[in-house]
């Protein structure tokens, strides 16, 4: 395997960007850059296994979580390439690599760095397609849109000083939470 090293800086906090990288609905937009409809399923704690799993055709890599500090670092051993679902493993393309995930903020500036070991017939690809991903969870955790579902939160938090000032706050609450969800059904539509 090539080790191959990515990195990228974003005006954005390492907390942002590492909940950018691990939520579910964000992984599944940057990862789309490497593998369309590619997901992780799993616990993303020390110790635990994961599987990234591919769109079309579906296949999956079972990794470990080898060492992990929330918001600065995580460190995946392949563990097996597997076809779909649990059946036999395919060529062992991915088995025994390493990739790990690092942030390091300074000054309000974060630099993402990506390495991992990549298999000889993956390498162009990766080199195509890792600044790619690079450039997405950067425009991601840059981003100043609320994420989906922050129109509620912030009707609520809006509608609870509404009520607090006519001393009426589950009133204020509820006109919070429908402001909130006409907010969101405008977001929505317009996607």
């Amino acid at each position: 395997m090539q080790k191959l090293q990515f990195s990228t800086q974003i005006n954005a906090p390492k907390e942002k960007i590492w909940n950018i990288l691990w939520d579910d609905k964000t992984f599944r937009d940057w990862a789309n850059n490497i593998d369309p409809g590619m997901s992780l399923s799993g616990k993303l704690e020390k110790g635990a296994k994961v599987r990234f799993v591919g769109g079309d055709p579906k296949y999956g890599v079972t990794s470990l979580v080898e060492n992990l500090v929330p918001n600065e670092l995580v460190t995946f051993r392949h563990l097996a390439d597997a076809a779909e679902g649990d059946k036999p493993e395919r060529e062992h393309e991915w088995t025994g690599g390493q990739e790990t995930y690092s942030l390091s903020e300074q000054n309000g500036i974060t630099t993402l760095t990506i390495v991992l070991d990549t298999p000889p017939e993956q390498v162009e690809n990766f080199k195509e397609r890792l600044p790619k991903v690079l450039a997405r969870i950067k425009e991601l955790s840059e981003s100043k849109i609320a994420p989906s579902g922050s129109g509620i939160a912030i009707g609520i938090a809006m509608g609870a000083a509404l009520g607090a000032a006519f001393d009426n706050i589950a009133m204020g609450i509820a006109i919070g939470v429908a402001l909130g969800a006409a907010f969101e059904a405008t977001r929505a539509a317009k996607k």
